[in-house]
């Protein structure tokens, strides 16, 4: 660094609070959004929301990639809010249990259907 490009330095420091990612998602839901909705930070609930802002180090892009994929695992495992727990098992790689329909093929009938039993 030089005094003479000093002007031109930026530093980003990333989302230092839970207020300033809650206000991200917010924006980041509305844009798919169909209709106004009372709590606009649904369906992320506070604890999610602190663990987003951990797990991404205050990162936007970081923060929005792992939003995306926890509302999109939400919808596969029919879920209607992001808990800490939720959230939790999926920053680890847990996942969440997802009870099949009846009738569903499940893992040990999709082995057996593969290898003929």
């Amino acid at each position: 660094m030089s005094p003479t490009n000093a002007a031109s330095i930026v530093v980003l420091t990333g989302l230092e609070d839970d207020d300033k990612v809650a206000e991200l998602l917010k924006a980041y839901l509305a844009l798919n959004c169909l209709e106004p909705v009372e709590d606009e930070l649904l369906p992320f609930e506070p604890e999610a929301v602190t663990m987003l802002r951990l797990a991404s180090e205050g990162r936007v892009g970081i923060l929005l990639t792992l939003a995306h994929g926890m509302l999109s695992a939400a919808v596969e495992a029919g879920v209607s809010a992001i808990d800490g727990e939720f959230a939790s098992n999926f920053l680890s790689g847990v996942g969440h249990p997802v009870e099949p329909e009846e009738g569903a093929l499940v893992l040990g009938d999709v082995d057996d259907l593969l290898l003929g039993g």
